[in-house]
């Protein structure tokens, strides 16, 4: 179970450098610059490897850890969605509050699944 967990803080510092950049990209001006937003897309790929090392350990180990990888699919498919909308916010030519918002309430879900997949490992839920 130790190793899910490290892998779990791995990924969550992903996310946290995700988090950021995301900042960033949100206090530059459209186009948004092209290394900062590349660096930012790489990390859904960082994060998804990272939700997924953590399901393929978690399915390794004798314990049921039933609601963890519930909680960790939940990110998983939040991740997808803020995807999704990120292309959108993209493809548009102006900045959309509406989206940026979206965005970032799929970030933060993302992060109380992360928090809550750390708790229910801690507790061998």
């Amino acid at each position: 179970m130790n190793s899910v967990l490290i892998s779990l803080s791995v990924t969550a510092a992903f996310f946290v450098v995700a988090a950021v950049l995301g900042f960033r990209l949100g206090r530059s001006p459209k186009p948004y610059p092209k290394l900062l937003l590349s660096v930012h897309a790489l990390m859904f790929f960082a994060i998804a490897y990272g939700i997924g090392a953590c399901l393929d350990k978690l399915s390794k180990t004798a314990t049921d850890a039933s609601i963890t990888k519930v909680v960790l699919l939940v990110a998983l498919g939040l991740l997808w969605a803020n995807l999704v909308s990120g292309i959108v916010m993209i493809c548009l030519k102006k900045k959309n509050r509406g989206w940026i918002l979206a965005h970032k309430l799929v970030m933060f879900a993302m992060a109380i699944s992360f928090v809550a997949a750390g708790v229910f490992m801690a507790m061998k839920w």
